[in-house]
């Protein structure tokens, strides 16, 4: 598969789920990753997509990385500065499950 199309895959997603990202100035690396661990433990076939998501003014733009699968090129997941957005666009934050039941360390 072409980069080109490979990214159009992420841009489609984040467009289709109203996600933020800097369209103008966002750029893409694409990166094919054989048997990479994903994180519920299996190992596949993966382009990983790297994007920039903050204005390009900014010294430290955060970056998200989306995975795809390579046989079905669809989005595994994506991997934001704070947490998961899932394949079905909802977004997973790690540590609202610890604070929720193990409490934060403020308590």
């Amino acid at each position: 598969m072409e980069k080109e199309e490979i990214i159009k895959i992420v841009t489609d997603f984040l467009n289709r789920n109203s996600i933020y990202y800097e369209q103008e100035t966002a750029f893409f690396t694409v990166r094919f990753k054989q048997q990479c661990e994903l994180r519920d433990n299996t190992k596949r076939d993966v382009y990983v997509v790297g994007y920039d998501v903050g204005p390009k003014e900014w010294a430290d733009r955060p970056t998200e990385f989306a995975y795809i699968d390579s046989n079905t090129n669809k989005i595994i997941y994506i991997i934001t500065p704070h947490g998961y957005i899932e394949a079905d666009g909802t977004f997973n934050d790690p540590n609202e499950w610890y604070i929720k039941h193990l409490g934060s360390s403020s308590e």
